[in-house]
């Protein structure tokens, strides 16, 4: 470990004090190192399958399950260990090592393109999993990819509903419709078929009016013109709790949908 982390030094890496490291950790997965005491921790608090990266607690490195390896002494066939010299060490490993902790500890967006090369499903994993958004690299380069033809409703969906890290619930990700609403508004057009498919799985009236009134505040109406006449069961349940206090919503149907 100890040459791991002086490979990742002459590289460039200033690696951080643990306060830093285990706030960024919570921040992005959710998970407080300060109560888990395990040398090495699973950054996997989402239930759905997803990119496995693992947090050195005592190392304050972030690691990808590929190179677990590196952190773990190498032993001959006599089970005695293996000194390598560090010059004999793969070059890239600590390039990847570096970009991807320079990227989620210190928000270097410098790093994005090297990272994204690297482990390309990570970045998608970061907002579809756990809807981090705290870092607007990330945050604008997977949003802005989002198309507003078909192709792009799943994407939208996945990204602003589903697992809120840290509080063990389903939920709109309302961190993730702001983003939205400032990198790529347009996605909003896919706010119809999104609502038709969480209603299959019987969500509940205030995440559907949560996606409405993000909707309406990047101006795309249509869909909640439309409830208001062929979901009237909906958007009566809507107003009977006040439109859940979302002001675009509720200025909407004061006006629009009586």
């Amino acid at each position: 470990m100890q040459k791991l982390k002086k490979g990742m030094t002459l590289r460039g890496y200033s690696f951080p004090d643990s306060t830093t490291f285990f706030n960024k950790v919570r921040d992005i997965f959710g998970i407080d190192l300060r109560k888990n005491n395990a040398a090495l921790v699973k950054l996997d608090s989402s239930p759905e399958p997803s990119p496995t990266l693992w947090a050195v607690r005592n190392g304050c490195l972030l690691i990808h399950q590929e190179e677990l390896g590196l952190i773990y002494a190498t032993y001959d066939d006599k089970h005695r260990i293996v000194d390598i010299p560090l010059e004999e060490w793969d070059p890239e490993r600590f390039k990847q090592l570096v970009a991807l902790n320079k990227l989620l500890i210190y928000s270097d967006a410098s790093q994005l393109k090297p990272v994204d090369h690297y482990y390309p499903e990570l970045l998608t994993s970061l907002l579809q999993d756990f809807g981090y958004t705290g870092n607007p690299a990330i945050t604008k380069m997977k949003i802005t990819a989002i198309s507003d033809m078909e192709d792009g409703r799943r994407t939208f969906l996945q990204y602003c509903y589903g697992w809120l890290a840290g509080k063990n619930v389903v939920g709109v990700r309302t961190n993730v419709l702001d983003a939205m609403l400032k990198y790529n508004p347009d996605v909003f057009i896919h706010t119809g078929w999104a609502i038709r498919e969480l209603k299959l799985t019987k969500t509940p009236a205030k995440p559907l009016a949560q996606l409405l009134d993000a909707a309406i505040r990047a101006g795309i109406t249509g869909f909640a013109e439309e409830l208001c006449t062929a979901d009237k069961k909906l958007m009566n349940e809507i107003r009977k709790n006040n439109a859940y206090g979302l002001r675009a919503l509720q200025e909407y149907m004061h006006s629009s949908c009586p």
